[in-house]
């Protein structure tokens, strides 16, 4: 099926709507694109500066633990009444679930909260390390119930009254949501071989059907997700660092909102500068440059009769085109006019040749010669001298005079004659 169309403003409107369909089209898929880009690199940068804070604070806050339970060893006495008071503060601020007080043959001779411990005997490397006299922390997990609870254990040396010795005051500190809400603000998933131990973003977690799939990178199409290793201060060499999972959301109209407005402008202002730029080429090729083809080859011809050329400085093409075909009009008329004048002194001549061809008499033909030629030329005296070969004088003379021409107007009629008609011939040439 084709479709035609044929007007100048049709064909003017439709090729400015598919010129702005384009340019939506353009502006659409490059604003698209451009964003896309924008939230992924703006996702990816916030990612990496965000999971080195949250390391940071991971190595900050073991170190505060240790600190808190290095000042509480250092009492040299009525540390076990004190423990019971050590281990609600600790537990409030830091979430702690466990304190013991364990000798340095790793005996558990005090222990609070949760019994993490199978039997009296303390086999944790961490307090190994704590009775050699060595601040010691340990990711470690424990099984129980067909459950598996991952922990970090603290362990600080405390020496004995004979300074000999030491034995160890170890804290744990379970890794679970509260411990991801306390460690940083942000988005954050706390991993262990792929499963998911804890996280400050519930609802993200509600709406993935694998909470598992968040401890892999870049596994999902609505966020972006960036994962590193961080280990604690003073972590015994050997014990799995923590895999934290940084969360940022992707293609999210409030996050980074001033430089999306940015490539939304820089985008509509390109595209609308193309687009005029389109339209005008199109429109200069297919209707501007026609018509002044058009109009040079009018101007031409009116030059090429005689008119008024057409200036060729002009506002605009139609103005001036218009102009043109006005002056072309007017050559046609004036050309028409003299062609309707030609044809009637044409008709003239005809009809006085016959009426002259009816003629016998010498005489009476000059007269209807010069008489009829007064007529048709409008002149007010015509006089008609013949010569023979070699004769000084004429030896015919006619002579037409309009004696009424005043206050009238003269016949175009050769039919009708008027005025005064003489003659004289003289064939021998001897009265003339």
């Amino acid at each position: 099926m084709r479709f035609t169309v044929r007007s100048l403003g049709g064909k003017i409107i439709i090729s400015a709507a598919l010129t702005l369909l384009l340019c939506m089209l353009l502006f659409t898929a490059t604003s698209g694109y451009l964003l896309k880009t924008l939230y992924e690199h703006e996702a990816n940068s916030d990612a990496k500066v965000h999971l080195t804070s949250i390391k940071e604070a991971y190595k900050d806050q073991s170190l505060k633990i240790i600190d808190a339970l290095s000042t509480e060893a250092h009492k040299s006495s009525g540390l076990a009444d004190d423990l019971p008071t050590f281990f609600r503060h600790m537990s409030k601020l830091h979430y702690l679930s466990t304190l013991a007080f364990i000798s340095d043959k790793r005996a558990v001779i005090y222990a609070l909260g949760d019994t993490l411990y199978n039997g009296t005997i303390a086999t944790s490397t961490a307090a190994g390390q704590a009775v050699q006299g060595k601040p010691a922390s340990v990711l470690q997990s424990l099984s129980a119930s067909n459950s598996t609870t991952w922990f970090i254990e603290y362990a600080v040396p405390v020496q004995d009254r004979s300074r000999k010795q030491y034995n160890a005051l170890v804290g744990m500190q379970p890794i679970n949501d509260n411990f991801a809400n306390k460690l940083t603000p942000w988005d954050v998933i706390l991993c262990q071989s792929q499963h998911v131990l804890g996280t400050n973003i519930r609802v993200l977690l509600d709406k993935d059907a694998t909470n598992d799939s968040l401890c892999k990178p870049d596994t999902a199409q609505h966020y972006f997700t960036l994962s590193g290793e961080a280990r604690a201060t003073d972590q015994i060499a050997g014990s799995p660092p923590l895999d934290v999972v940084d969360v940022e959301p992707l293609y999210s109209i409030n996050s980074h909102p001033q430089k999306a407005i940015e490539i939304l402008l820089g985008t509509g202002v390109f595209y609308i500068t193309l687009g005029v730029v389109v339209y005008m080429y199109v429109a200069r090729t297919f209707f501007i440059r026609p018509i002044r083809r058009l109009q040079a080859r009018v101007t031409a011809l009116v030059e090429d009769h005689g008119s008024t050329a057409v200036p060729a400085s002009t506002i605009d093409e139609l103005g001036t085109l218009a102009r043109s075909f006005n002056l072309l009009s007017e050559s046609l008329q004036i050309r028409e006019t003299e062609s309707s004048v030609i044809t009637k002194q044409m008709g003239d001549l005809l009809t006085m040749s016959d009426v002259l061809i009816c003629t016998l008499n010498l005489d009476h033909l000059l007269g209807e010669i010069v008489s009829r030629l007064g007529t048709i030329m409008r002149a007010n005296n015509v006089s008609l001298l013949l010569y023979g070969r070699e004769m000084l004088s004429p030896w015919a003379v006619a002579q037409w005079s309009d004696n009424h021409s005043n206050g009238r107007t003269l016949s175009t009629n050769p039919t009708q004659q008027y005025g005064a008609v003489t003659v004289h011939t003289d064939p021998m040439g001897t009265s003339l």
